[in-house]
């Protein structure tokens, strides 16, 4: 055993930190929910086409089935991180937790000023309206995009498969599902639904 420090043990124990988080909630210790939560979901259907997408541009997964092939491995929470509803839905039941914020991809995509205004109450920050403006076009697409902090540009990806940040859009879905694919993950929807 080491008596040096670790590097998080080393860190000033009175500033906010960031720990990016994908999976259940019950596997989160539950010290970290003495500070603030915010957990964003998506469309299962949106979520699908990303996860898809990101496994195979990603070379730690390099996924190289079909679309067809990858739904039915996320129907059948067979993907990596598991069930999309087993993290949706363990989340779900702290959202009355008050250090729990959960939001959604297509509301932040509808209203991100809304967002923004929601997460800074929530983490008890008053920004100006000018503030809020300068948050929302840094958090803009396009500028994440080419953003070196937010485009995961030093992540090793499979010539030829895209981008972390792809299209950043609501409903790409429609894209790719057909008329029986849609069927049958509305149905899985309901069966998976609170």
């Amino acid at each position: 055993m080491s008596d040096r420090p670790t590097a998080v043990e080393s860190l000033p124990q009175d500033e906010p930190r960031h720990i990016k988080w994908h999976h259940c909630a019950f596997l989160l210790p539950q010290t970290l929910l003495e500070g603030k939560v915010i957990y964003l979901m998506r469309n299962p259907k949106d979520t699908c086409v990303s996860w898809y997408h990101f496994q195979r541009m990603n070379t730690l997964y390099g996924f190289t089935g079909s679309f067809d092939e990858f739904l039915e491995l996320f129907l059948e929470d067979q993907v990596v991180y598991g069930s999309y509803f087993a993290n949706v839905l363990s989340w779900w039941k702290l959202r009355q937790h008050p250090n729990v914020l959960i939001l959604t991809y297509e509301g932040m995509h509808a209203d991100l000023p809304a967002t923004v205004t929601k997460i800074a109450a929530f983490l008890d920050k008053s920004l100006s309206s000018a503030q809020i403006s300068d948050i929302c076009a840094h958090c803009s697409f396009d500028t994440m995009r080419v953003n070196p902090m937010t485009n995961a540009h030093a992540m090793p990806k499979i010539a030829g498969e895209g981008q972390f940040l792809r299209k950043g859009q609501v409903g790409d879905w429609t894209n790719y599902f057909s008329n029986e694919q849609n069927a049958r993950m509305d149905a899985w929807i309901e069966r998976n639904s609170v």
